[in-house]
């Protein structure tokens, strides 16, 4: 009990990236975009990309314990890492 008193005020100034939202239009070369731009936990817009293409971009940036919300050309996610996940291929 005392060790939870003691961490609560810490809690108050834990900072969440999710307080940040990152833009990205497919069409604006969108790897380098959120490389250079965006820090894991942003909430990411991606915008310009049709339906079909969705799943490929959800798959490389977003955090699947979190809720990702699409329409036809675009989606929003929590962003994982800003470095996109690697492929494994059974070739």
């Amino acid at each position: 009990m005392r060790l939870i008193l003691l961490l609560l005020p810490l809690s108050f100034f834990a900072k969440a990236d999710m307080d940040y939202v990152c833009y990205v239009d497919e069409n604006k070369a969108p790897y380098k975009f959120i490389a250079e731009n965006c820090q894991r936990n942003n909430v990411l817009v991606y915008t310009s990309t049709p339906y079909e293409n969705q799943i490929f971009y959800i798959s490389d940036f977003c955090r699947f314990d979190r809720n990702v919300e699409r329409n036809k050309t675009s989606f929003t996610c929590v962003l994982y890492d800003k470095k996109p996940r690697s492929h494994i291929h059974s070739d």
